[in-house]
């Protein structure tokens, strides 16, 4: 189920999308949204991106973005492919865009 990534200010007007970073990434190109891929077990050890909810939308302040930052540098080693792409877009997009003040990160699904 593809969720969309957005960085937002607090009057919630989007600042930048998944999408718009997509292309500071290596091959595989992602798809420019977020596909769940914290499996089930092992959901203790990545637990913010593991509650990124795919049916409602998930933000995530500054602090927090830290936490996810630093579990997408740990899953990274375990992934492949456009898994690997994607969460490598999400840290170039939170890098990048996310970790100042008054800014969120939202996950918005379906």
């Amino acid at each position: 189920m593809p969720i969309s990534v957005w960085v937002r200010d607090e009057g919630h007007q989007r600042l930048a999308s998944l999408h718009d970073v997509l292309h500071l990434v290596p091959p595989p190109l992602p798809p420019g949204w977020y596909d769940p891929f914290v499996r089930p077990e092992d959901h203790h050890r990545f637990p913010m991106l593991a509650h990124v909810d795919p049916y409602g939308n998930t933000i995530f302040n500054r602090s927090q973005m830290s936490a996810v930052l630093e579990e997408l540098a740990a899953i990274q080693p375990e992934l492949d492919g456009v898994a690997l792409s994607t969460a490598r877009a999400l840290g170039v997009l939170i890098g990048t865009h996310a970790c100042r003040p008054h800014r969120y990160l939202w996950f918005i699904g379906d």
